[in-house]
């Protein structure tokens, strides 16, 4: 499943700012925790309050920063490339 939502990563749209960080967080936490996991974009922030104690400070502080650009929908490409490359590394 992790693999199917990695290569959806690949394929995403400019305007799925939103769906790209529920993507990230999901693969990430999928990473580090066993088991089967639903979550909607209102959940992420909690999965990510979770997940805060298997990222290094600086990973963290990326990720809350995409959090907020997926909010307003101002994620720039390299944002985008580096979502890509955190989740296919696995916050590594």
């Amino acid at each position: 499943m992790v693999e199917d939502m990695l290569r959806r990563l690949q394929k995403q749209k400019a305007s799925d700012g939103p769906v790209l960080f529920l993507t990230l967080v999901v693969v990430l936490f999928a990473r580090q925790y066993d088991g089967v996991v639903y979550a909607t974009g209102k959940f992420a922030p909690k999965l990510l309050k979770q997940l805060k104690g298997t990222l290094d400070k600086v990973q963290y502080e990326k990720v809350e920063a995409w959090k907020e650009a997926a909010k307003t929908n101002a994620l720039t490409p390299e944002d985008r490339a580096e979502m890509v490359k955190m989740a296919e590394a696995g916050g590594d």
